[in-house]
């Protein structure tokens, strides 16, 4: 029998393969520390280099709207410091000045405006009042360089970007001087960029205000991010994003200062741009590592699995096998089972063979003992047949009555005793004997011999099949032929009433037996009472270690007997 402290297979936190696990994860937690802090470290320097890679593509795209501001500026600075001389001079100022123009197709009008508004020094030949125009409201209350934006120029009578640079007069704020760039120049640039992603382009204050757009002021308003205002790379240097735009799409931007201006170009990029910055910020830094502790695992049990675990279920199948069919095991190695596991399975085979050998020693043994056995019994029931017979030849030789009696009741003693040991010999219940067949038969036999004919009583039987061995099956088959023989020696009835012999032999659950006799007594007998019967009645129920209840009446004899059927119990010499 296995102990219960033994039989852990039901537990599944037993198993080899989750034990494995554990332990792995164990070992490779150090390494799994350092791949996610490495991870962490490219997913950073990929997501900067990707950043770098799209604000540079913006500066290209931009390059040339940053270098009109730029040469704008430069030429507002220089027109700033000829502005007192030209100012003396109008031919000499519009000659300067549209040269200047000339020189660079972008611009579309350049200016040296006093604070007052009114002007004669420009690219184009007149007298101007720009003193009404909230541009140069703007641009004249402002220190040091600055951009406005007009969408009606008074001279060219488009959209423009002006670019500004204060000049001074003897130390005095004397008025500005200015350089227009229609919007229309600012347009997308070449294909290259635009099947990169490229969206537009915008140029910004840093309060968030457009100068200029490569697909028009007002088209561009819905491409800007929600809530630009309050961001903090307006502040900063170059910086890359995703936000959601005015219209409500996620898009993909990129801000680049212009050095030297209080301006920053905006890349609005497609979120498919080819530099993708969501595959190197949006990935997270535990996922390689995470996918490395699944392989690593996986091999390992993989490993386990190749190594130790398929070999030790092999193992666990034959010794399964031979615990359930008591059979030769047949030895199935592979050459990949290890030599620890090979040398396992050879001591089992062994120790399978050796009990098998074992095994059938105690079967030939216990088998020559049932031999013996059943011939010593069929022995006895010859001797006992032959001891009736002998018996049987008295009563015939015997004129005296009372003898004839007595040598009857001893001849169905002696028959009943050769009945058992014919039911011993032909039983095959491990030596148990259907003790409920045997009181049926002598019951019936003893009223055979005791009546002319089973008619001229009522004789009811409830019997069951009760298996007892030989130590409680003999005594209790010899008490029901003593209490049928007794039965038939004072078998009567009174008033008129047919007498009747009624028998019951049950067993319960809990091995408790329980038998009863019971028969009507008659008025006249033919012999008088020795006794003997009731002592053997009251030793057999001894024998049998029962308790013993008579009732005698006048006329009912009954006798109900109790007691525990016990499994065999050899004696200290059997050892």
């Amino acid at each position: 029998m296995i102990s219960d402290g033994l039989h852990q297979r039901d537990k599944w936190y037993n198993s080899l393969r989750l034990r494995m696990m554990i332990m792995m994860s164990l070992a490779l937690l150090p390494i799994g520390m350092i791949a996610v802090t490495q991870t962490k470290s490219v997913s950073n320097a990929a997501r900067e280099s990707a950043q770098l890679s799209l604000s540079l593509m913006t500066e290209q795209a931009a390059f040339q709207e940053r270098l009109g501001i730029e040469r704008a500026m430069a030429i507002s600075q220089l027109m700033a410091l000829r502005a007192p001389d030209l100012l003396q001079d109008t031919d000499a100022c519009f000659d300067e000045l549209s040269n200047i123009i000339t020189a660079n197709p972008r611009f579309s009008n350049a200016t040296i405006t006093p604070t007052n508004g009114m002007t004669t020094c420009s690219s184009v030949r007149g007298s101007f009042d720009f003193a009404d125009l909230p541009s140069f409201q703007n641009l004249i209350n402002t220190d040091g360089p600055a951009i406005a934006v007009d969408a009606q120029a008074p001279l060219s009578g488009t959209s423009v970007v002006i670019v500004s640079s204060p000049f001074e007069i003897n130390g005095a704020n004397a008025g500005i001087a200015t350089v227009s760039i229609p919007h229309s120049t600012f347009n997308l640039p070449e294909d290259d960029f635009v099947r990169q992603g490229l969206i537009n382009l915008i140029t910004l204050r840093r309060d968030g205000h457009m100068i200029t757009a490569s697909t028009g002021i007002v088209e561009s308003a819905r491409d800007m991010p929600r809530n630009l205002s309050e961001r903090e790379f307006l502040e900063g240097s170059s910086n890359t994003f995703y936000a959601t735009s005015v219209d409500g799409r996620e898009l993909l931007y990129a801000l680049v200062p212009i050095r030297g201006s209080a301006l920053s170009v905006l890349g609005i990029w497609s979120p498919d741009a080819k530099l993708n910055l969501q595959a190197a910020g949006r990935v997270p830094p535990s996922l390689f590592p995470a996918l490395m502790w699944i392989i690593s695992l996986g091999v390992a049990l993989f490993a386990v699995h190749r190594l130790v675990t398929r070999h030790i279920r092999l193992l666990g199948r034959q010794m399964a096998h031979f615990a359930a069919n008591r059979r030769a095991v047949k030895a199935i190695s592979t050459v990949e089972m290890p030599t620890e596991l090979r040398d396992i399975q050879f001591s089992f085979l062994q120790m399978a063979e050796s009990i098998l050998q074992d095994e059938a020693r105690l079967e030939d043994s216990v088998r020559e003992k049932n031999v013996l056995l059943k011939e010593i019994h069929h022995r006895v029931k010859n001797n006992l047949q032959l001891i009736s017979s002998i018996v049987n030849m008295q009563i015939r030789g015997t004129p005296d009555k009372d003898t004839k009696a007595i040598l009857r009741r001893i001849q169905d003693r002696v028959l009943s005793l050769a009945t058992i040991h014919r039911d011993l010999y032909q039983s095959s219940d491990n030596g148990r004997v259907n003790v409920g067949a045997l009181v049926k038969e002598v019951i019936e036999k003893s009223i055979d011999i005791g009546v002319e004919t089973q008619s001229d009583i009522d004789l009811t039987m409830d019997i069951s099949n009760v298996h007892l061995f030989p130590d409680q099956a003999v005594p209790l088959s010899l008490l029901a032929a003593e209490a049928a023989t007794n039965a038939m020696k004072y078998l009567g009835a009174s008033d008129g009433k047919r007498p009747y012999v009624n028998a019951a032999l049950s067993r319960d659950n809990d091995g408790r037996c329980d038998f009863i006799f019971e028969n009507s007594i008659g008025e006249v007998t033919d012999a008088e009472s020795t006794g003997l019967g009731a002592q053997l009645i009251k030793a057999f129920s001894i024998q049998l270690g029962a308790k013993l209840e008579v009732e005698h009446t006048s006329d009912v004899y009954r006798m109900h007997i109790t007691f525990n059927a016990v499994d065999f119990m050899p004696d200290a010499t059997d050892f």
